[in-house]
């Protein structure tokens, strides 16, 4: 038994050298090609594939409980031949080609078998159900009838364009590992080593400040940390893990459920994707699939992102004062406030002012995460230690190959939808299901999405869904950026739209309540952000698009702040004072009527929100009046 626990320890000793080695050489080398050109992109991308690919076995191998599982050996050992073949041959292979020689085919085969089952590891079986659907829709769409018939291309074909042809599929295409190599990995390590540096306890103790003044007190604590989390990591289930375990219990202390607790905290770290100006990886993925100058695009998130995140901070209102929640007097750190703030404050900026300069992503990155070395060196709180930093380089590289690896699959996955031709039927495909008609197809994209969003990072539910059917909707007459802000927000917002919801699977366990209640909490939290949606494509102007002029896109921004207060009256029960049953349906009327005249334009119905919202709060201080009068001493 001793020997055995020695061999086991000696295993992970020497594991944990080589991924570790591996993760700094990687972050090193991806940095440096950021500014200088080490090697061609294409090039770098595969040795990235290759690092990622390694990481994630090593890192199973480690965690296995046997010494020694065959399959990890082997899977491992074909990553190392497939990517040095690849590596090896560079020169020959970046010449696209379908007559493949039989080793390059063999080679092919196995890329995808091995980067397939690196995102099932990473990911979970949804991604290469997903895979796997498409290829035997390959080999079997010849006997099916049209419009899902196809003509099956050659196995040699679908092997160069899934990714030995370099110019396509894992390497080459819209989502794929030069994206990966190119920026979006960086990204992921500033996320990463801003908890080195401490940032996240700046975070908090700034967001205390609103929670000692306003009547939610810690739910709002809760809100502004996860909203500050997500500018910079863009992660919802990472801000849960991040923030949760502090919020959670302290809003469980004044009063709220535990369940509410969760859902509050799950809402709010989920908006962290829609946050600027980091937002997620989606939105990365979405400059570069519209063109859109990274600057821009999350000036246009901006008041969708004001809109989520003032729609839970009035559901938490409205909840502490229908509990009778009263702040919690925390002490804050003031000099941790002002010692922290560069931390998180000097890398933003630096990110601002070269996007604005009209740097690229990849070339900002690097000084992004320079700037946040250097100022995080200064004091010995954020300094840190050697030990320190290679663990936290590790994480990051490992959490960084794993979203690497599912890009390199999407990319393989859209070159099978490629070959299918069903990119150029599924417009026709949807417009049978939608009728021809624009809502019809909506809702159709927006069921795809959520489903797809269920078992799938939101990153990748967006990129398979934009590339399928924003096209579509473009040709009903949507704009570009209506059509994939559309899509991004349900594809983020399923991270916690039930039954799968993964950033209510984090929160729950935290929380100490069951996922169904969870998740009940955070849909009535967040409720505003299945409108989201709709407002962008009834009212424009929240993606700085105005229409028609002021006297129609002001209104209809009104209208926008206006049905999420109406709508946490009717979920909360609660305005000036607690609303009976005819209160909140007069809410719910008020809700329909300016969600209706956002989608319609209709100026009657705007009005009649607007009289609504009159006569509620008429009703409402006239029963709170009457209230005080009966009892004078409250």
């Amino acid at each position: 038994m001793g020997l055995y626990m020695s061999e086991v320890s000696y295993k992970d000793k020497v594991l944990n050298i080589i991924i570790s080695t591996i993760a700094i050489f990687m972050v090193i080398y991806l940095l440096i090609s950021t500014q200088w050109v080490i090697m061609s992109p294409m090039l770098t991308a595969i040795i990235h594939g290759g690092c990622a690919l390694l990481l994630i076995f090593l890192s199973s191998l480690k965690t296995s409980r046997k010494k020694l599982l065959p399959w990890h050996l082997i899977i491992v050992t074909l990553s190392i031949i497939s990517i040095g073949y690849m590596v090896w041959n560079y020169h020959e292979l970046i010449a696209t080609r379908v007559d493949l020689t039989p080793t390059e085919l063999i080679i092919g085969i196995i890329l995808v078998i091995v980067i397939v089952e690196a995102t099932r590891q990473s990911f979970g079986i949804v991604i290469p159900i997903i895979v796997g659907f498409f290829l035997l829709y390959i080999y079997v769409g010849e006997y099916l009838p049209y419009p899902f018939w196809l003509i099956t291309p050659p196995l040699t074909q679908i092997v160069s364009f899934s990714g030995i042809g370099l110019l396509e599929g894992m390497f080459g295409g819209k989502a794929s590992l030069m994206l990966s190599s190119s920026y979006i990995f960086l990204f992921v390590m500033y996320g990463m080593l801003l908890q080195t540096t401490g940032a996240v306890r700046f975070f908090i103790e700034l967001a205390k400040i609103p929670g000692r003044r306003l009547a939610g007190g810690p739910a709002m604590t809760a809100v502004v940390s996860s909203a500050l989390v997500g500018t910079s990591t863009g992660s919802g289930m990472a801000n849960v893990a991040i923030t949760g375990p502090f919020t959670i219990p302290l809003m469980k202390k004044v009063g709220y459920t535990p369940a509410q607790a969760g859902g509050i905290e799950a809402a709010a770290s989920t908006g962290g994707s829609i946050m600027p100006p980091v937002m997620g990886i989606g939105a990365f993925l979405m400059a570069e699939i519209t063109g859109t100058p990274y600057i821009r695009l999350i000036a246009m998130a901006a008041i969708p992102a004001i809109l989520y995140y003032l729609c839970i901070a009035t559901f938490v209102q409205l909840q502490a004062a229908k509990l009778r929640v009263s702040p919690i007097k925390e002490a804050i750190d003031t000099r941790m406030i002002i010692l922290g703030a560069p931390i998180f404050l000097i890398p933003l900026g630096v990110l601002l002012m070269l996007l604005i300069a009209g740097y690229s992503l990849r070339f900002t990155v690097f000084f992004m995460l320079i700037s946040l070395v250097i100022v995080s060196l200064l004091r010995k709180e954020t300094r840190g230690n050697i030990r320190q930093w290679i663990n936290d380089l590790t994480k990051g590289a490992i959490l960084g190959s794993k979203i690497a690896v599912v890009l390199g699959t999407v990319g393989v996955l859209l070159t099978f939808i490629d070959l299918t031709g069903l990119h150029l039927r599924f417009p026709h495909i949807v417009e049978i299901f939608g009728q021809g008609m624009l809502a019809p197809t909506l809702l159709v994209v927006a069921m795809v999405t959520i489903i797809l969003g269920c078992g799938v990072p939101p990153f990748a539910a967006y990129l398979l869904t934009a590339m399928l059917s924003a096209p579509v909707v473009i040709g009903m007459g949507l704009s570009l950026m209506q059509a994939h802000f559309f899509i991004y927000f349900l594809a983020v917002f399923a991270l916690i739209t039930p039954p799968v919801g993964l950033a209510n699977v984090v929160a729950a366990p935290i929380c100490g309540a069951s996922y169904l209640k969870t998740s009940v909490e955070a849909v009535r939290a967040a409720v505003v952000a299945w409108f989201l949606p709709i407002m962008v494509i009834g009212a424009p102007v929240i993606i700085l698009m105005p229409e028609a002029g002021p006297s129609l896109w002001i209104p209809k921004l009104i209208a926008c702040f206006g049905m999420l207060v109406f709508l946490q009256i009717l979920l909360v029960g609660y305005f000036l004072k607690e609303a009976n049953l005819l209160e909140r349906v007069i809410a719910g009327i008020g809700a329909v009527a300016l969600i209706t005249f956002i989608v319609t334009g209709v100026f009657i119905i705007f009005g009649v929100g607007m009289i609504v919202a009159i006569l509620l709060t008429i009703k409402q201080l006239r029963a709170k009046r009457q209230s005080a009068v009966k009892q004078p001493g409250l």
